[in-house]
């Protein structure tokens, strides 16, 4: 196991697991990893089994398993 980009801890593998993307189209996942979350007021969440997708540019997280994991999302502003 290693650091792969944002993934604290990363191990290349699960051949044969794609991505599904919204043009049709898959993508390969090369490892599975965790990535800690940093928040401002302090407290970390450390998420698991995190794909490591390299052709994907950005980091993604989804609401609707947060959710099911316990976590509620929040998003407020300043105005």
């Amino acid at each position: 196991m290693q650091q792969k980009g944002v993934l604290q801890i990363y191990e290349a593998g699960n051949e044969g697991t794609v991505v599904y993307m919204k043009n049709s189209t898959t993508i390969p996942v090369q490892g599975v990893g965790e990535v800690e979350l940093k928040f401002t007021f302090g407290n970390v969440v450390t998420l698991t089994n995190v794909l490591y997708v390299p052709e994907v540019r950005k980091n993604l997280v989804s609401r609707g398993l947060l959710n099911k994991l316990g976590f509620r999302l929040v998003f407020e502003t300043n105005e």
